[in-house]
């Protein structure tokens, strides 16, 4: 069977490839790529702007707007436009070039009498992949030069927030806020550090976890119940119940988890899955992972931290994001947004399928009782899910009954929203992403790998495995970013919608793959 090339991204994705690579043929000379896009000034385009390139090359925008680089290397650069009279927004994009062209690098011109820049370095780290991220009243980035030295330029007056970022440090401070007047600013400095890795060990997993799970293959269906793990990982479960109806649980003693020093978790016992593999974040308190059992397995495991008291207020009056997977006699991803008034009354206000997107409206109540179990009303009756201890996100399972046997078994993620981000390419970094997808072919499937986010939002990928096949690692690099409302997205790829969560420690998104298998994936990180 010809094998079906995927991409995942960070933080969340996974592609069908189009195309496969070619290779270069005869000569010695390396290839080379180019950078490109528009100016335009309220709306239309703006010639005879100068674009500068990192190391001083230059190009002029012409009539329509359009300037090219070309012949460029593999590397790390910062595009930067000016012209007299004129602000740009972004003020300047750090770009890397990563074996192809780069297209769309686009700014928007705006009249400005004058323009002043916020400047500084970091130390403890060099090199071009260090990038310092520029939000608030206006947008950028760009690639620090030799000794971490930078120039965001091109500002009008306003209040900014500046974000050092590079793969294997943290930085002091995280981020700094500049007010910036009719004067430039300089000295803001950072430094930066190796970053620690955190250790995991086995006590990470004692004590008592939520378990919500959906399977698709030859049966369908989706499990929750509360596991409670002894010193050695040995595994007791109660409040089990399968969408089967089933409230059996596995007898004790027969299953069990460990945990490495990277965090990876791994399942056995007569009663456990296959190839269990499951990854902690950082902050031990909710994993991710795949395994199976004749089937395709997708895990979602929060830590109950004892003392955490819930209210109904814990879930009201918010904003919501929310990502779902449904398998059994619908197969569809569905992502929406919504909000929650003071009665506790679900608002979808826009819910987003493979067909389209719609406004729902009115949907049910929704409640956490005094131990963080969430339950909804109306259609959603038989939902059961759990507030993590932040009380920003509800993992829960229901059955969609559609009438006439038609059962649509179904896996929900809801992030509270409110969180403001850094917006830009993804930070620099790594995460551990767990997909399954249920639909045609190449699903049922499950993946996990690994993805590293470089400078510039660029994605690589590695330790790929399935359970099938046909689904094999990606042979190219893809790109990523993220709005100030954590949404993230993929340059590529229009069907992928992910939400980084309240704390920055993973990431839900789904998408469609090969016209017909849909997908819902978490990373940890």
């Amino acid at each position: 069977m010809k094998s079906i090339r995927l991409f995942m991204a960070i933080l969340f994705s996974i592609a069908l490839a189009a195309c496969s690579s070619s290779s270069s043929s005869g000569g010695s000379t390396p290839a080379t790529y180019g950078i490109s896009g528009t100016v335009t000034v309220s709306g239309a385009a703006l010639a005879g702007a100068t674009i500068t390139l990192t190391g001083g090359t230059t190009a002029t925008t012409d009539a329509s707007g359009n300037y090219s680089f070309t012949g460029l290397a593999n590397g790390s650069y910062t595009v930067t436009p000016t012209k007299a009279g004129s602000a740009f927004s972004p003020v300047s994009l750090a770009v890397s070039v990563s074996g192809a062209n780069v297209t769309g690098i686009n700014f928007a011109a705006t009249t400005a009498s004058a323009t002043y820049s916020i400047s500084g370095a970091v130390s403890g780290a060099t090199g071009v992949t260090l990038t310092l991220t520029l939000s608030g009243d206006n947008t950028g980035s760009v690639v620090a030069g030799t000794g971490g030295v930078y120039t965001l330029s091109g500002l009008v007056p306003g209040i900014y927030t500046v974000t050092p970022s590079l793969s294997g440090f943290t930085f002091s401070p995280t981020s700094t806020s500049v007010t910036l007047a009719t004067v430039n600013t300089a000295a803001n400095n950072f430094v930066a550090t190796t970053a620690i890795p955190t250790v995991y060990t086995q006590a990470d997993l004692t004590g008592t976890w939520r378990i919500n799970m959906l399977r698709t293959g030859s049966t369908d269906g989706w499990l929750r119940a509360t596991a409670t793990l002894d010193s050695s990982g040995l595994i007791t479960l109660s409040n089990f119940l399968q969408s089967t109806g089933n409230s059996t649980p596995p007898a004790v003693g027969s299953m069990q988890w460990t945990i490495n020093g990277n965090g990876v978790i791994s399942g056995s016992g007569i009663n456990e899955a296959d190839l269990v593999h499951m990854t902690m974040t950082s902050n031990k308190n909710f994993i991710a992972g795949t395994g199976s059992d004749g089937n395709s397995q997708l895990r979602i495991i929060q830590k109950v931290v004892p003392g955490t008291v819930y209210s109904n207020a814990d879930v009201q009056n918010k904003t919501f994001v929310f990502h779902q997977l449904s398998v059994g006699s619908q197969y569809k991803w569905i992502y929406g947004t919504g909000t929650v008034d003071g009665t506790g009354q679900m608002n979808i206000s826009s819910q987003t399928d493979p067909s389209g997107t719609t406004a729902p409206g009115a949907q049910g109540t929704i409640s956490v009782d005094s131990s963080g179990v969430v339950t909804m009303s109306s259609g959603m009756a038989s939902y059961s899910g759990f507030l993590s201890d932040d009380k920003k996100t509800i993992v829960g399972t229901y059955t969609d009954d559609a009438g006439g046997g038609n059962l649509r078994y179904r896996l929900m993620v809801i992030q509270i929203a409110g969180q403001t981000y850094t917006a830009g390419t993804l930070p620099a970094g790594a995460s551990f992403a767990h997909m399954l997808a249920g639909g045609s072919a190449p699903a049922p499937f499950w993946v996990h790998d690994t993805v590293t986010i470089a400078s510039g939002g660029v994605m690589t990928f590695s330790d790929w495995v399935s359970n099938n096949s046909a689904v094999t690692g990606p042979t190219t690099t893809y790109t990523g970013s993220i709005s100030a409302l954590g949404t993230v997205s993929i340059v590529g790829n229009s069907s992928y919608h992910g939400q980084v969560s309240h704390d920055g420690k993973f990431t839900v998104g789904t998408q469609t793959i090969n016209s017909g298998a849909y997908a819902l994936q978490v990373n940890t990180k």
